[in-house]
């Protein structure tokens, strides 16, 4: 068996494995020093300097991008067993080069006035959006509304950063073995890989009434983002179903030496 063909047989069973454990700028005003003003101290020549300002280290921004999950056309519908909400909702993507932000754009619709919650995981963290676990399978619905967990109506619009502190409640799991009911963190830093990489990410709205997972469809779902230092040379893009698994998405759309370069960081 040739490396090649090694390297996707491990990435096909470790996929299948993954697959079943993971059902479940501050802007800063710069501020003139007035501690001496009341001692009659004024400032001077203000506009005459202006010419002396330092603007080489200012921070720029590239021009905005977007990766199209989801569409209404093309909507995420919410499938009835856990393999096979896994796999059908679970995204595969190649995340490359040096991200400034990174922001999911969520639209859900449902034929009824219902309550949702939004249950995230991108790779091995897992958590629902501004939610309160009291237990190992509740969720405190007054405690999660005053944290801005529950959304209400027929079409849910929701903005949740990637690259910038949330908050989620925590999995059953951690609240067994911490007893902590949230958690906040910075999910773009939970990638188990750094890019050039590929992650998973899935979104599935929950029932407040009922918590069944299939009240909503997910008629958006966009990944807005930008690069660092104005490069405009970050990229996501969405694997395919017929690009299998991880190494061959990355292969197929950046390359033999940068696949070969993740297989190794990954430690498969």
């Amino acid at each position: 068996m040739s490396d090649t063909s090694k390297k996707i047989f491990d990435l096909v069973i470790v996929g299948v494995s993954a697959t079943m454990m993971l059902f479940i700028v501050n802007i800063f005003a710069n501020k003139l020093d007035v501690k001496n003003q009341d001692n009659g101290e004024t400032i001077e020549n203000i506009s005459d300097n202006l010419d002396q300002i330092d603007l080489t280290n200012e921070v720029t921004h590239s021009t905005p991008k977007t990766l199209v999950i989801a569409t209404t056309e093309n909507p995420i519908e919410q499938p009835n067993d856990a393999f096979e909400k896994f796999t059908k909702l679970a995204s595969r993507i190649i995340a490359y080069g040096d991200f400034q932000k990174v922001s999911m754009d969520i639209e859900m619709e449902s034929e009824d006035d219902d309550l949702a919650m939004i249950s995230i995981t991108l790779d091995n963290e897992s958590g629902i959006y501004r939610a309160y676990r009291s237990a190992f399978d509740k969720i405190n619905k007054t405690t999660s509304k005053n944290l801005g967990g529950i959304f209400a109506g027929k079409s849910i619009s929701v903005n949740i950063p990637l690259t910038e502190d949330i908050v989620l409640a925590t999995t059953g799991d951690e609240y067994a073995l911490t007893g902590a009911s949230t958690k906040t963190l910075t999910l773009w830093d939970n990638l188990l890989v750094s890019p050039p990489t590929v992650f998973r990410l899935m979104i599935v709205p929950i029932s407040v009434n009922d918590g069944n997972f299939n009240s909503y469809s997910i008629t958006r779902l966009n990944l807005n983002y930008t690069c660092k230092d104005d490069s405009n040379s970050c990229q996501l893009i969405l694997c395919t179903a017929d690009q299998p698994n991880y190494f061959s998405c990355l292969a197929e759309n950046l390359g033999m030496d940068i696949a070969n370069s993740w297989y190794s960081r990954s430690g498969l």
